[in-house]
């Protein structure tokens, strides 16, 4: 009911990523240590080369997080 409309040409066009700290057997949601990989922003690396500190991939901010962008 929803095609050749604005919210079917949406999405179409976004894509979700679902991360979290707990392996997902299906492997539909990826590992949250993952986040800064895929968004830069989430890492940043003047602070972890002074500190030597790792992406915090457990902390409660990040253990379930979705993504959405525009597909290419």
């Amino acid at each position: 009911m929803c095609s050749n409309t604005v919210l079917s040409s949406m999405a179409s066009n976004i894509e979700f990523n679902y991360y979290h700290n707990k392996i997902d057997m299906h492997r539909i949601i990826k590992p949250s240590v993952e986040i800064a990989k895929f968004d830069k922003r989430f890492y940043d690396t003047k602070a972890t080369e002074y500190t030597g500190a790792k992406f915090a991939s457990d902390a409660p901010f990040v253990r379930g997080c979705i993504s959405i962008q525009t597909k290419t």
